[in-house]
């Protein structure tokens, strides 16, 4: 490491320039307080999730799905007299319609 590296790694822990030894001493120490070994034998504190089934879980603690809200229509604005048009012409088709029945009928 050069001189001007060994610097700017220093600044980024918010050290001072230092010598050369005792600034690459201290940079080892930090390196191992920021990674340290893990023995991969040594047991964790919690247990590994195995099984991710939720079988026996209570539904409580168990997540739920997100529900989304249903999505509802527009109103429509309809003016009265064209609505009222077209039903008022198959109204009168409809009483022509029985008004010629009976007569076929009798």
């Amino acid at each position: 490491m050069a001189d001007e590296e060994l610097k700017r790694e220093l600044v980024k822990f918010g050290l001072r320039p230092m010598g050369r030894k005792r600034a690459i001493a201290l940079l080892k120490r930090i390196y191992d307080e920021v990674h340290p070994v893990i023995d991969p034998f040594t047991p964790t504190v919690r247990p590994l999730a195995v099984e991710k089934a939720g079988g026996d879980t209570p539904l409580a603690s168990r997540q739920a799905k997100a529900k989304k809200p249903r999505a509802r229509g527009k109103a429509v604005a309809v003016e009265p007299e064209l609505n009222c048009a077209p039903v008022a012409a198959m109204e009168e088709q409809i009483n022509e319609k029985e008004a010629v029945e009976p007569e076929n009928g009798e």
